[in-house]
C-alpha cells in the first residue's frame, strides 16, 4: 500500500487537503468555523484520512501550532521532522486498530513516543510525500529520516519551495517571524498568497495564525543550508509568477535526488493557485 503524506505551507492545517482525502469540494468560507469546531479533538499529526486497496492519504498537523496548541511549539526544522516521523511511523503501525475504533479516521495519543515500524511492516509500506512551499522542506526532512529508518519513500513532490540548499528559504529581507499581521498580510499578498479575509476578521483566529506563522518561519530562518540527497526520485513545480521561487530555484531541487536524471522532473506552470489543483492530478 502507498502512504502519501501531505505537509501544509506556514501557517496551513491538515484542511489545507481535505480536497485530497474526501473528494468534496472544501469552500474557504467554512475554515473558521472548522477550526472552532475541531480544535478541541485534535492531538495528533493527521488529518482527514482517505484509504482504497492502493492508496493511504493522510494530511499533517504540525505540533504547537493551531490545531494543536497543547503541544510543545517547536522552532527547530530537525527536531519538527523528527517528531513528525515518529507519528507518522507510530500512527501507521496502529493504523489498523485505530480504523477499527474510529471508523477510518486516524488518531494517536497525546503524547507519541518515538517508534520504528519492524521490518516487516517498513516491506509492505511504501511512502510518497507532497510538501507546498514551507511544507516541502519538512516533507524533505522527512523523507531523508524514513529513507534513514530503512522505509520505502518511492517519491518526493514539492511545489512553491526553493530548495534545502538556498541560502535563504524565504524570500523576505525582513524575518517574516517578526512581521506584525498587517507586515504578514502584505508579504503573503505580494507572494500571491492572500491571508483569508475571515482568519483577519476573526481575533482568536488571527493571533493563532499569527503564532503558528512565526511558528514555522523560525524553523525556516534557523534552517541550515545543505546539499544533502535523496535515494528517492523528486518532482518540483513551481508558479511561473512566483516572484519568492525562481524557475531555477526549482530546477536547484535536482541536485537533492541521487536518482539518474530521468527520474528527476521539475515543470513551471501559470498561476499560483492551480499548483495543487496540478499537483493532487499528476501524483
Amino acid at each position: 500500500m502507498v502512504h502519501l503524506i501531505c505537509f501544509p505551507w506556514a501557517g496551513g492545517t491538515s484542511a489545507l487537503y481535505k480536497e485530497w482525502t474526501d473528494g468534496i469540494h472544501h469552500s474557504s468560507s467554512s475554515v473558521v468555523n472548522a477550526f472552532h469546531e475541531k480544535r478541541k479533538e485534535v492531538s495528533c499529526s493527521c488529518g482527514p484520512v482517505l484509504e482504497d486497496s492502493f492508496f493511504h492519504v493522510q494530511s499533517v498537523n504540525y505540533p504547537g501550532r493551531l490545531l494543536r496548541q497543547g503541544d510543545p511549539k517547536l522552532t527547530d526544522m530537525s527536531l519538527l521532522a523528527e517528531t513528525l516521523v515518529c507519528e507518522i511511523l507510530s500512527n501507521n503501525n496502529q493504523q489498523k486498530n485505530d480504523e477499527e475504533q474510529s471508523g477510518g479516521e486516524c488518531e494517536t495519543a497525546d503524547n507519541v513516543r518515538p517508534a520504528v515500524a519492524d521490518e516487516e511492516e517498513q516491506d509492505r509500506k511504501i511512502y510518497v510525500l507532497f510538501g507546498h512551499s514551507f511544507g516541502a522542506i519538512v516533507a524533505f526532512e522527512v523523507a531523508k529520516r524514513l529513507e534513514a529508518r530503512g522505509c520505502s519513500v518511492l517519491a518526493l513532490f514539492v511545489t512553491a519551495s526553493r530548495p534545502p540548499s538556498a541560502s535563504s528559504l524565504a524570500s523576505s529581507d525582513v524575518p517574516v517571524s517578526e512581521m506584525s499581521i498587517e507586515e504578514m498580510q502584505t508579504y503573503f499578498e505580494s507572494r500571491g498568497n492572500a491571508i483569508d479575509p475571515q482568519i483577519l476578521e476573526d481575533s482568536e483566529m488571527t493571533e493563532l495564525f499569527l503564532n503558528s506563522v512565526c511558528l514555522d518561519y523560525r524553523c525556516l530562518e534557523s534552517y541550515q543550508a545543505n546539499d544533502r540527497t535523496l535515494r528517492c526520485p523528486i518532482f518540483a513545480f513551481g508558479g511561473e509568477l512566483d516572484p519568492g521561487v525562481s524557475k531555477h530555484h526549482v530546477e536547484s531541487w535536482r541536485n537533492h535526488t541521487s536518482c539518474d536524471d530521468n527520474l528527476f522532473l521539475f515543470k513551471m506552470f501559470q498561476g499560483q493557485g492551480k499548483l495543487l489543483k496540478i499537483s493532487s492530478c499528476i501524483i
